[in-house]
């Protein structure tokens, strides 16, 4: 509507148009004389509708993705070996390889992971209010209990060299993991609590062309749901 211009001769053919409509109301006058000048001119008034028009919405199926189907399938394989390992590990907690790599390092290693793919399949299938608030909640939180514990046992590990230069005797406690982990969560679910409810994310409508026309001649303009928030 913004480039819909005219010149100042066809302003006045418009107003000229007026006393022809002599209705008495000068209101719709004015409406019958813009609409007569419509018609008299319809083709310079097609020239500011887009070719795009008409248009028609379609909304965009998911189950019919492949990527979205790929998506999800990968992640329910990732997720099946995630819990596969966690069987393993459990089964296998008193053997002397597990009993050094520390059965709590794995432990929150795999629920870490899990909830990271628990997360991608959240944001790889159709949005709903709870998933859109749930995914970002999987996903950093299982980093989180990913990376910390890493972070950690890098932490330890350089210590534990840097003590044996100086032959001195160097105990590691499993609380330290527990401890760092804690603040690491403490951080994240407050940082993700202040997001959810200052500017949480919902379903919200996008649009793209297609490139397509219906058996009707309309431009089909396929519509899919994302989360995003307010100042995403």
């Amino acid at each position: 509507i913004s480039n819909l211009q005219i010149t100042n001769f066809q302003y006045g053919e418009i107003w000229n148009n007026i006393p022809q409509a002599s209705s008495g109301d000068y209101n719709f006058d004015i409406r019958e004389a813009t609409c007569q000048f419509f018609v008299d001119n319809i083709e310079l008034m097609e020239q500011f509708i887009p070719k795009t028009f008409p248009r028609t919405v379609e909304m965009e199926d998911f189950g019919g993705n492949p990527l979205m189907i790929s998506a999800v399938s990968i992640g329910g394989v990732a997720g099946g070996l995630v819990l596969f390992f966690c069987v393993l590990v459990y089964l296998k907690r008193k053997t002397k390889i597990l009993y050094y790599a520390q059965v709590e390092f794995l432990c929150l290693l795999l629920v870490g992971s899990l909830l990271v793919v628990v997360g991608g399949m959240m944001m790889a299938s159709p949005p709903t209010s709870g998933t859109c608030i749930a995914t970002p909640w999987m996903t950093n939180i299982g980093y989180a209990l990913q990376l910390a514990p890493l972070a950690q046992r890098a932490l330890a590990i350089s210590r534990l060299a840097h003590k044996g230069k100086q032959m001195r005797r160097v105990r590691l406690r499993t609380a330290s993991i527990y401890r760092v982990v804690l603040i690491t969560f403490g951080v994240v679910g407050g940082l993700l609590s202040a997001y959810t409810v200052l500017d949480p994310s919902v379903p919200r409508p996008q649009y793209k062309f297609s490139g397509t026309v219906d058996e009707n001649g309309e431009t089909v303009v396929v519509m899919k749901e994302t989360c995003s928030s307010i100042s995403q």
